[in-house]
């Protein structure tokens, strides 16, 4: 595929805006719903949203993991060789990883075909709930 058709690439079809509202607030609202029975938890990712939503509009990541660093360095090399990146897309990354976390939550405990699962189950709640206090430490 050459540079061109990447730059050039369009679509009719209705797309979806991925702001915060997208991407925090509105999973937030979600697992609000399913977390009646774990206020705390509930309200200590009220804070996360918060947190990320700040960092979010600051762009201000930091990698200290040495292999994080390389595997990233290598992903990015190969990335910009097709597509350019500007320095704040690649700042955003990491806070970027939290963030879908947060809506993948939020989706697994809205879609009618997960909830019940075990991808909703207070296992999975409390794997999650591991992520972000790790990041929010």
């Amino acid at each position: 595929m050459s540079k061109q058709k990447v730059f050039s690439f369009f679509t009719q079809q209705a797309r979806e805006v991925w702001d915060v509202k997208t991407l925090i607030h509105r999973p937030l609202a979600t697992i609000e719903l399913r977390l009646q029975h774990r206020k705390e938890d509930f309200h200590f990712l009220q804070k996360l949203a918060i947190e990320l939503e700040a960092k979010l509009s600051r762009i201000l990541i930091e990698e200290d993991d040495e292999l994080v660093e390389s595997l990233w360095h290598a992903f990015l090399k190969g990335y910009t060789e097709v597509r350019p990146l500007s320095e704040s897309d690649q700042a955003a990354v990491s806070l970027m990883t939290v963030i879908r976390q947060l809506w993948l939550m939020g989706l697994c405990m809205h879609d009618p075909h997960i909830m019940g699962s075990s991808d909703s189950d207070d296992a999975f709640v409390s794997e999650k709930m591991e992520f972000f206090k790790k990041y929010f430490a």
